[in-house]
């Protein structure tokens, strides 16, 4: 069994999401992973997620930044 603390998106988030004309999930969390040209984000800044699996959305991100696909 593992147990976790709740993750809630940064209270800047929406501000954030404001001044970019990004779109937020309806928890709050933004909606995609590559929501404007120019704009990435990965890792708890979409979804509550593990460690390894905000490294893993990292490194996606990078390598798409990078022009290698994941």
């Amino acid at each position: 069994m593992v147990l976790s603390v709740g993750i809630l998106p940064e209270p800047g988030t929406a501000d954030l999401a404001g001044m970019l004309g990004l779109t937020l999930n309806a928890h709050g969390f933004l909606a995609s992973a590559h929501p404007a040209a120019g704009v990435w984000a990965c890792g708890t800044c979409l979804e509550p997620q593990s460690i390894p699996d905000s490294m893993a959305s990292s490194r996606a991100v990078a390598l798409e930044m990078a022009g290698r696909g994941a």
